[in-house]
């Protein structure tokens, strides 16, 4: 009985810790979808190949991530934000001199680059855009995958 005490307490304080203000509920989120997403990639033969990025970003602003992709693999890039605030996440690629190689601006929250399939093994510019945000600054979440083409 002492254990599920000390769970109960335990959890209570884990759910505190988690959802104690509206920035944790949508790093929670995020950090959730994100996961769901590396399922469906792992599904797909996809690996991940880099840590997942979070971030935060002002209405109308850009953060750009430089990313090493590997020619012969093929990449599938996904980017999230807390559904409720942000109506308008960007993603585009760039390859090292600067050439737009893919971008997604379509999709409310949710964008994924797929088929990404460098040329040659280099540093890309991974730039992420909020187009419009509800609240001052909000949080995202990027993700890649990658899997072999030989």
């Amino acid at each position: 009985m002492k254990q599920i005490a000390w769970l109960v307490i335990f959890l209570i304080e884990l759910n505190k810790t988690c959802f104690a203000d509206y920035n944790s509920e949508q790093v929670a989120f995020i950090k959730f979808t994100l996961a769901m997403v590396g399922s469906s990639a792992i599904g797909l033969n996809f690996k991940s190949t880099h840590d997942d990025k979070l971030g935060k970003l002002k209405k109308g602003y850009s953060s750009n991530l430089t990313l090493q992709l590997h020619k012969d693999w093929e990449y599938a890039i996904a980017a999230t934000c807390f559904y409720r605030d942000c109506p308008r996440l960007n993603l585009s690629i760039y390859d090292g001199n600067g050439v737009l190689i893919a971008s997604k601006t379509d999709e409310p929250t949710k964008p994924i680059l797929e088929g990404v399939v460098p040329r040659r093994t280099e540093n890309f510019s991974l730039k992420i855009t909020m187009e419009d945000c509800k609240t001052p600054v909000y949080n995202y979440g990027v993700a890649i995958f990658g899997r072999s083409n030989d």
